[in-house]
């Protein structure tokens, strides 16, 4: 099994920096196995995506954009008996540079350099 979790940014402006960790018994903590990012970059119209590098989107694997679908994260595989109260911690840094934590379903500041605790 898999822990999988997306993040969407429903704000007004960009956000960067987005990370997350899983923790899948509220006593450890593991980083994604991997990230997908999907963009908002489909709906433009084709005329204008024309000779467009995809590189380049993959290259902003950690922005959102308020137009943007969301970012998947997931962990590596894991015994379901060793899943108890599995959460998501998710940070990100807003336009004013200011670093936030989502943990737990409270949201607060944390310095770039603090260490992912639970």
């Amino acid at each position: 099994m898999h822990l999988a979790a997306v993040v969407v940014n429903r704000g007004s402006y960009t956000i960067t920096g987005v990370d997350a960790r899983f923790s899948p018994d509220g006593q450890n903590l593991a980083p994604p196995r991997w990230r997908i990012r999907v963009s908002g970059f489909g709906r433009v119209p084709e005329q204008l995506r024309k000779e467009f590098d995809s590189r380049d989107e993959t290259a902003a694997r950690d922005i959102l954009t308020p137009w943007d679908a969301g970012l998947r994260f997931e962990a590596d595989a894991m015994e379901v008996r060793d899943l108890k109260s599995p959460y998501l911690l998710v940070r990100w840094t807003d336009r004013w540079g200011t670093r936030w934590e989502h943990k737990r379903g409270e949201v607060g500041q944390v310095r770039d350099d603090e260490p992912w605790t639970l």
